[in-house]
C-alpha cells in the first residue's frame, strides 16, 4: 500500500467503535492481519483537503522510493490510498501512473476507482482487499478464459457480481472486491428467474451453505433490498478452536439474513 504519510497505521486502528465478545469467562480472538501487511506499506508526502484543494503537492520521488521498497518485498499488487481522493483523486491517479511506468507488471489499484467516499478506514481496507484479489483472479480469469475458449460457446463471458449483476471478465480483473458474495447472489437471480418462470409473486429464497443458512424474501416489486456489506468472514484456526477472521470491505450486495448452519447437514424421520 501506498498512503499519505502518517497513514500507514489506519489498518490497525480502524474505527473506534470496535465490537467485541469480551466477557470475564472468554476473550475475543485476536484482530486479523490486514490485506496489506505493516512491513508493506509506504508512505509519501502529499496532503488533499476535504473540499479537493492541494495543501500537499503529491512528492513523486518518494513514490519512485516506494515502487523500489514494495518492489523488494515481492508484492503483486499495489493499492493506492491517500487521504481526501474521493474529493480529489489527481494524487493517486498520479501516483499510479509512476508505478506503472516503473513496475509495468504491477497490479495497480486506487481507493478513488475502488470506493471514492469518506471514512478512510473503509476505503483504505475495501482498497487494499481489492489489490490483494487481482492478481488471483486475473490467473484463474486467464485460465476459465482460455478452457472455454475451444467451446464454441456463442455467448459472451459474464462474471456475477455481489449487487446480482454480471459484468465482463475485464471488469472484474480491475475490481474483484465486487465479487466476493457472488455465489449467494447468483442462487439468488437464479431463483428469481424460475420464480418468473412459475408465475410466482411473493417467496422466500434460501440457500444452505457450509456454515450459514441464507434467506432472501423477493416481492412481485423485486428483491427484498441492497445492502452495504462490510464483513468478509474466513475462518481461521487458533489454538483454542475457530474463529471467523473479519475484513472491512463495503460493496453493495443483495440482501440476506444468515443463521449458523453448523456444516450444512440435513436430518430427516
Amino acid at each position: 500500500m501506498i498512503t499519505t504519510n502518517g497513514f500507514a497505521d489506519i489498518l490497525e486502528l480502524a474505527r473506534n467503535g470496535v465490537r467485541t465478545t469480551s466477557t470475564w469467562m472468554f476473550q475475543s480472538p485476536p484482530k486479523p492481519t490486514p490485506a496489506a501487511p505493516q512491513d508493506c506499506r509506504a508512505e509519501v508526502a502529499e496532503r488533499v483537503a476535504p473540499d479537493g484543494s492541494v495543501i500537499t503537492a503529491l512528492n513523486e520521488q518518494q513514490v519512485r522510493d516506494a515502487v523500489g521498497f514494495l518492489r523488494g518485498k515481492g508484492v503483486e499488487a499495489i493499492a493506492i490510498c491517500m487521504m481526501n481522493s474521493y474529493a480529489n483523486s489527481d494524487h493517486e491517479r498520479r501516483a499510479g501512473e509512476i508505478v506503472k511506468s516503473l513496475w509495468l507488471e504491477a497490479y495497480v489499484c486506487s481507493s478513488a476507482d475502488i470506493l471514492p467516499e469518506f471514512r478512510e478506514y473503509e476505503r483504505f481496507s475495501t482498497t487494499v482487499v481489492n489489490a490483494s484479489l487481482m492478481p488471483i483472479m486475473d490467473r484463474y480469469l486467464e485460465r476459465f478464459t482460455r478452457g472455454i475458449s475451444g467451446l464454441n460457446e456463442k455467448n459472451a463471458l459474464r462474471v456475477m457480481q455481489s449487487n446480482g449483476g454480471a459484468v465482463s471478465p475485464n471488469a472484474v480483473r480491475r475490481a474483484p472486491v465486487n465479487t466476493f458474495f457472488s455465489g449467494p447472489a447468483g442462487g439468488i437471480i437464479g431463483c428469481v428467474g424460475i420464480g418468473a418462470d412459475l408465475g410466482l409473486g411473493f417467496y422466500s429464497i434460501v440457500g444452505l451453505r457450509c456454515l450459514t443458512f441464507g434467506r432472501c424474501v423477493h416481492f412481485s416489486e423485486g428483491i427484498s433490498a441492497l445492502y452495504r456489506d462490510w464483513r468478509i468472514r474466513k475462518k481461521m484456526p487458533t489454538g483454542d478452536g475457530w474463529y471467523l477472521k473479519r475484513w472491512w470491505r463495503e460493496r453493495n450486495c443483495l440482501q440476506t439474513t444468515n443463521d449458523k448452519a453448523g456444516r450444512g447437514r440435513v436430518g430427516w424421520r
